[in-house]
């Protein structure tokens, strides 16, 4: 064979793969659609998307300069998960928000095995996620609504530990407005948190109002047992634990002072406020710790969402990894660099998925 012709022969295999192979593979997923996931690329990749209306630290600043931010979760899912990531910024124009990014995102989403919203303005966010979680056959992933609520929920079974308490029986506040407020406080009580209350810039939310505001309601209705009413002093007095979701500027030194000892504080907007020596404390707990893992899990178990066991399996992965002896005031999440996190993590949620398979009732198809 002359050198050229060896030169062409990859062009040449490549030219039959595109004609026929890839043909046949197309027929075959054409009749069979969900033959999809063992035939192409899909199953392991996961579509990073954001229309730059808040990306972290800078706010609306744009699809152009969000695809830094964007491209970065992207290799980090490659990263820490082994994921194919594809960073997508939209600039749905006229039609930004809620429509514009359903439809685009519903367009696209046969290429992806998972989308990932990140870098939308709250409460649009909540919208996007919702409407997207209905109409895809795939899981749709947002940091504020999944990873955020499970670091949280790890760190502050962790924290409670330290303090001798425990999250079942502790009183626990959560301030705030918005998506992670609603998320998190979710989750807590998912976990068997029972004493929970949450207060929003306008005040305690109590279950006995008449019309609450959406999309408060189900918080409302599910929280505040104690019947509590007024702002920030009167939910803090005596708590045990205080997650400052939002940066509203409700949580201070004063207001710390009123807690139990010793008292639990997450400022998760910061900054820190002063506490004594022996308060357990927690800022900025980055979901680096969660997204891998969690989206690891999903697509190898081929989910078609997001559930809140896996959520609470995650949460279990991420406090266990902190052993007694390193546990600590200000050591209660293992490093982001720790090379059985985003394994077990994925692990743990490709279980949940398995066991809901299992559990569903099988349909006879025939006589």
């Amino acid at each position: 064979m002359k050198a050229s012709d060896d030169g062409r022969r990859p062009l040449r295999d490549l030219a039959l793969r595109y004609t026929s192979g890839a043909g046949r593979l197309a027929a075959a997923i054409a009749a069979r659609p969900e033959a999809a996931a063992e035939l192409t690329g899909r199953p392991n990749r996961v579509a990073v998307i954001s229309d730059g209306s808040a990306v972290p630290g800078l706010g609306d600043v744009g699809p152009a300069a969000a695809l830094p931010f964007v491209e970065a979760k992207a290799a980090l899912y490659a990263e820490f998960a082994g994921i194919d990531a594809v960073p997508i910024c939209l600039d749905t124009g006229h039609a930004r928000g809620t429509d514009g990014v359903v439809a685009a995102v519903r367009a696209i989403a046969p290429t992806f095995g998972a989308v990932d919203l990140t870098g939308f303005a709250s409460p649009s966010c909540r919208d996007i996620e919702r409407r997207l979680r209905i109409a895809l056959d795939v899981p749709v992933f947002h940091d504020e609504q999944h990873a955020t609520p499970v670091v949280v929920l790890a760190a502050l079974r962790n924290a409670l530990r330290v303090a001798g308490k425990d999250l079942h029986t502790a009183r626990i506040v959560v301030l705030g407005s918005g998506v992670t407020t609603g998320a998190v406080t979710r989750l807590l009580l998912h976990a068997g948190a029972a004493d929970v209350t949450v207060c929003t810039p306008h005040g305690i939310l109590d279950p006995a109002l008449d019309t609450p505001p959406e999309p408060t309601a189900w918080l409302a209705g599910h929280t505040n047992p104690r019947r509590l009413h007024g702002g920030p002093a009167q939910a803090l007095a005596g708590a045990d634990a205080v997650v400052a979701a939002s940066a509203d500027g409700q949580l201070d030194q004063h207001l710390v002072d009123t807690m139990a000892a010793p008292p639990v504080v997450f400022a998760l907007a910061g900054p820190q406020p002063p506490a004594s020596p022996a308060a357990v404390t927690a800022t900025h707990l980055t979901e680096l710790l969660a997204f891998p893992g969690i989206v690891r899990g999903l697509l190898s178990a081929r989910a078609p969402r997001i559930t809140t066991a896996m959520l609470l399996a995650a949460a279990d992965v991420l406090a266990g990894l902190v052993g007694e002896d390193a546990l600590g005031p200000h050591r209660l999440l293992p490093d982001v660099v720790d090379p059985q996190l985003a394994p077990t993590m994925a692990a743990a949620v490709a279980a949940v998925e398995a066991s809901r398979r299992r559990a569903e009732p099988t349909v006879h198809k025939g006589p």
